[in-house]
């Protein structure tokens, strides 16, 4: 068996109105973290699928770092994407967070 090691740049803008930005206990950085753990256990690693409706705008502009092209995609379209076709493409792959920097607009995930 092979180990590939994919590294996954996870940029993310974080509305001030979303449930996670509510809790005034938790600081804006730690409410990123957290987001972005959710979308690479939820969404990645197939532990909730359904983790989009949650985090992803509806349209939210995604950007392919293989031809510097970008599209409006629904939340819905990323869902079967990633959470459903890339995940019976490739069902035994995992992605481990092995470093996170955030500041309180951007999350870096590697």
């Amino acid at each position: 068996m092979h180990r590939v090691v994919v590294a996954l740049l996870v940029f993310l803008m974080v509305s001030p109105f979303s449930a996670l930005a509510q809790d005034e206990s938790v600081s804006l950085i730690r409410q990123n973290e957290k987001i972005a753990d959710m979308v690479i256990n939820g969404l990645w690693n197939g532990e909730d699928i359904d983790v989009v409706y949650a985090v992803y705008a509806d349209p939210f502009v995604a950007h392919s770092p293989a031809n510097d092209d970008t599209m409006d995609v629904s939340p819905e379209f990323w869902r079967e994407l990633v959470g459903e076709d890339f995940r019976r493409a490739f069902p035994d792959m995992t992605v481990t967070i092995e470093r996170m920097i955030a500041t309180e607009d951007t999350v870096m995930v590697h």
